[in-house]
């Protein structure tokens, strides 16, 4: 089951993601940004429990991941030894195989697992609620959560 997400980098895909894991679940969302003043704002407005210090590593559930492809091996090769076994690990680097070839063996080696999640328009939050969904045992309450507060944007 899904607890507890860290969302690294905070901007325009990673913001949208902390909302939306904020929006749609009751998971508790803990955030970094190579920007400090970014987190804290987020916390500020409630998007965020916390920063996504060691101890909120330690805890991730779900670790969403939204920065430039090399920022994003550099972090998970400086961090991927505090998150603990099982924790999933979403992507949302658009240049896919050096992300597998530079991701895929770390995080074998960490015992937790790296997804990539293709992001097309605004589709990145049916996805990720779809895949909270699946992996949160919930029945689903995430994804009709989501659909029920798209259909009342209409």
């Amino acid at each position: 089951m899904i607890h507890n997400v860290v969302v690294v980098g905070l901007g325009l895909m990673g913001g949208s993601m902390a909302k939306a894991v904020r929006a749609y679940t009751d998971c508790k969302v803990y955030g970094w940004n190579r920007t400090r003043a970014v987190a804290e704002e987020a916390i500020a407005e409630g998007t965020l429990d916390g920063f996504a210090d060691d101890a909120a590593l330690a805890q991730a559930d779900l670790l969403v991941i939204s920065l430039y492809p090399q920022s994003t091996i550099d972090w998970l090769q400086a961090h991927m030894e505090k998150l603990k076994p099982g924790c999933l690990i979403v992507d949302f680097v658009g240049v896919k195989q050096c992300m597998v070839d530079a991701i895929t063996p770390l995080a074998q080696a960490h015992g937790v697992a790296h997804e990539h999640l293709v992001v097309v328009g605004n589709d990145h939050l049916e996805g990720l609620a779809l895949l909270l969904a699946l992996r949160a045992d919930d029945g689903g309450r995430a994804l009709q959560k989501h659909r029920q507060a798209e259909r009342l944007a209409r």
